[in-house]
């Protein structure tokens, strides 16, 4: 005879914490994107500043962060991190940050391609220009991107070897308290 699933291992039930841990998961992600975003804008606005050029592009890292946190979600559960789970964790973390700069180059290049199609664009005109749009200035925008996601990646690997809260515990606890 089966037994019935109880209310703790009902399906609706871990549906509904699959879908809470989700949007959690998202709502941290998004805001890390968006801060990191929203420093280059800040960078990008002083530099344009200093040659009395006008920024106008606010709010573009937030739609940029929407974006690539869902892009984060779904890569990380088809388990896009996979082949780097062996290594030791300061490399998981730096390959883990390299690919997701690669990742979040790829799929940016690919919505403004597509956005620049439905337009009318050409394809070869609707590709981002990054910097003087040379294959130089594409490598340091993922270079800054992988050192950005680094800290991201730190927390979140360590946190998950030291056990589910146990890294927020410490970091949130007083010094001298137990």
């Amino acid at each position: 005879m089966q037994s019935q699933p109880t209310e703790a291992h009902s399906p609706a039930r871990n549906l509904k914490e699959r879908a809470r841990h989700e949007a959690i998961r998202f709502t941290i992600l998004f805001l890390y994107l968006w801060a990191m975003f929203l420093l280059f804008e800040l960078h990008q606005y002083v530099v344009l500043s200093t040659y009395d050029i006008p920024f106008e592009s606010w709010g573009l890292g937030l739609v940029n962060a929407l974006v690539l946190a869902k892009v984060m979600v779904v890569a990380e559960n088809i388990r896009f991190d996979s082949p780097v789970r062996s290594h030791p964790l300061v490399v998981q973390i730096v390959l883990k940050s390299i690919a997701f700069a690669i990742l979040f180059i790829v799929v940016d290049t690919l919505e403004k391609v597509l956005v620049g199609t439905i337009h009318g664009k050409t394809l070869a005109s609707s590709i981002p220009q990054f910097g003087n749009g040379g294959i130089l200035a594409r490598v340091i925008v993922g270079i800054i991107l992988a050192v950005s996601l680094i800290p991201f990646f730190a927390f979140e690997e360590v946190g998950a070897t030291l056990g589910r809260g146990q890294l927020s515990a410490i970091l949130l606890r007083r010094r001298g308290s137990p």
